[in-house]
């Protein structure tokens, strides 16, 4: 028995050491093991992960791609095409895959910040800036396409402009509804507005100018104008201003146009007109001078390599305005002589010598305008190259904001990569 005994006090110990070692052994086993498992779900988690945000951003970048290049097509220019029915217009919903896109995106972005590391999520916050970066530079090549078939129908001879106003003026109506939507990214919605705003005011300008001619047709372009100045900015809606005091003007050209139909107006209702007329024109041709030489002048110049030139070419048309200006002081005058005529009480002989002397002035303004028309003239040629240098500085823009959109696109699979082959 004592052999047993001998035996059982040496291999207990023996047995408990063996089994000491091997659970410490086994656990570390169990740990590498478990690290192991997690490193590869990790992996995957985060190869599936970046794999949907990449693909969602590749939806993305096939989507912009396509709206630029109907945007870009040679017949989006609004109001090139005489054939307005026919016209291909762009429907509201150019924006939405676009939309979508970034939609998806911001959806798969969830799970790259979920699972990291940071420098992945930090990509993908990239890659998603640049992608609401390109819709800004987008936005604005479809606004300056807007503003461009516009600025064609304002710049046009005033014979054109009636036929072709109502055509650009639902093209901007379109191109509101088009871009509504995108506006909402606060980024860039202030500065696009803003050029769809004054697209709207000179558009309802060039109405009014135009629709002299036909007084009801003036009446609704002045109201339109006051409405579209309320939205427009400072500077717009200080040059404009004197336009919308033109009202005695429609009402005069509405009574001419009653006399030459051979209805009854009286004269002293005309002369009433008349002396409101006056100066609300003296007040349009000052502010028209003052901006030539001021504000407008310093944008055009802005917008033009040849600065020198293009002061130029507006110091000139505001100087021609001075001829127009002082004509319509004289007429001006010539309506306080009246009022002194009046006066007299041989009226029939007052009145003939009183019209002997407005005839002249009349015809003597018409002379100044056509010389300041030559001079307007050139001021058109030169702002009309204007707006293509800003549609084409626009789509460089655009196709830059899309190179560096694809390759937000690239360094955040590159950061992937890396951080699954590390874990």
């Amino acid at each position: 028995m004592q052999t047993e005994v001998l035996v059982a006090l040496i291999g207990l110990p023996a047995a408990a050491l063996t089994a000491g070692i091997a659970y410490p052994v086994g656990r570390g086993v169990a740990r590498r093991q478990a690290a192991d498992q997690h490193a590869q779900w990790m992996r995957a988690e985060r190869r599936n992960a970046s794999q949907a945000y990449a693909d969602a951003a590749t939806g993305f970048i096939e989507a912009f791609k396509t709206s630029w290049q109907e945007i870009a097509r040679p017949d989006y220019a609004h109001t090139r095409r005489r054939d307005i029915e026919s016209r291909k217009q762009l429907d509201a919903t150019l924006y939405e895959p676009l939309k979508q896109g970034l939609s998806d995106m911001h959806r798969a972005s969830a799970a790259v910040a979920l699972h990291g590391p940071d420098e992945v999520t930090e990509a993908a916050e990239s890659l998603h800036a640049a992608a609401v970066e390109a819709i800004g530079h987008l936005l604005r090549f479809d606004a300056s396409n807007v503003l461009r078939s516009i600025g064609a129908v304002v710049l046009l001879q005033r014979d054109g402009q009636a036929q072709r106003l109502p055509a650009a003026l639902e093209d901007l109506d379109r191109a509101f509804a088009r871009m509504a939507g995108p506006l909402g990214l606060s980024e860039h919605a202030d500065e696009v507005e803003r050029m769809l705003r004054n697209a709207s005011v000179a558009a309802a300008a060039a109405q009014l100018l135009s629709s002299f001619h036909e007084p009801e047709a003036a009446r609704s372009a002045l109201h339109d104008l006051r409405a579209a100045v309320e939205d427009a900015p400072d500077m717009a809606r200080q040059s404009l201003e004197p336009l919308l005091d033109l009202e005695p003007l429609v009402d005069l050209t509405a009574q001419i146009t009653a006399q030459r139909e051979g209805r009854q107006v009286p004269v002293a209702q005309i002369m009433s007109t008349l002396s409101a007329a006056v100066p609300a024109m003296l007040d349009m041709v000052t502010s028209m001078q003052q901006n030539m030489q001021g504000s407008l002048v310093q944008m055009a110049a802005q917008q033009d390599d040849d600065t020198v030139r293009t002061e130029e070419v507006f110091t000139a048309y505001a100087a021609s305005l001075s001829g127009p200006l002082q004509v319509i002081q004289q007429i001006q005058q010539h309506l306080v002589s009246g009022d002194e005529l009046a006066a007299s009480t041989d009226m029939t002989s007052a009145m003939a010598t009183w019209e002997a002397g407005l005839h002249p002035l009349n015809q003597d303004l018409t002379n100044q305008t056509a010389q300041t028309e030559v001079q307007l003239s050139q001021v058109r040629e030169m702002i009309r190259p204007m707006f293509d240098r800003k549609v084409e500085e626009s789509n460089t823009e655009v196709h830059a904001a899309l190179e560096h959109t694809v390759q937000s696109r690239l360094d955040f699979l590159d950061r992937a990569r890396q951080a699954i082959d590390t874990v």
